[in-house]
């Protein structure tokens, strides 16, 4: 019963309905778990709604305090936390301490396949977006490495694929003016 309340919660703060009773209601259900595993699933499916809401500063509390929680056990986060705060830091543009995460995700044996296609995509957006970055910047020679390293390690990936036909069509355009 308690799950299929919180389940709803979930799902009404995912679909955009924000009230203040809902967000009470979350923060009621946090305070009840207590020290716990709950609390820790908790505290993951909250950075979740954090983040769906565009909360980033709420879900990057959140994460890091599970993270700490790991780490004071000396133990891994589970794989799903870690893609997870991978997506929060793509998404915050926190690019230094995006890049160790990934590296580890990379390490992991653990990861389903889904969760090993998520990291794919984040490594692809990152890569283009610091492409572009480097592109627009008048760093030429680095953009177009970062773009050609991108494309032969996602080669299916449409991100890069966009991007690199996007930049040899200006790259043509202005060739030919």
């Amino acid at each position: 019963m308690a799950s299929d309340a919180w389940k709803g919660l979930i799902f009404s703060l995912m679909a955009g309905v924000r009230t203040r009773r809902l967000w009470r209601s979350w923060a009621r259900f946090r305070r009840t778990c207590g020290s716990s595993w709950k609390w820790i699933w908790t505290l993951c499916r909250g950075a979740s709604l954090y983040l769906a809401v565009g909360d980033f500063g709420r879900a990057t509390q959140t994460l890091n305090r599970v993270e700490n929680y790991y780490l004071l056990r000396r133990s891994p986060p589970p794989a799903a936390l870690e893609v997870q705060h991978a997506w929060l830091l793509y998404n915050t543009g926190d690019e230094t301490l995006l890049y160790p995460v990934l590296q580890r995700l990379d390490a992991r044996a653990d990861l389903t396949s889904g969760q090993r296609g998520q990291v794919e995509t984040i490594w692809a957006n990152w890569a283009v977006k610091r492409a572009e970055a480097d592109l627009n910047g008048g760093h030429l020679a680095e953009g177009v490495q970062l773009l050609q390293a991108a494309s032969q390690n996602y080669p299916d990936n449409l991100t890069v694929r966009r991007a690199v036909a996007g930049r040899m069509r200006r790259l043509v355009a202005q060739r030919t003016r």
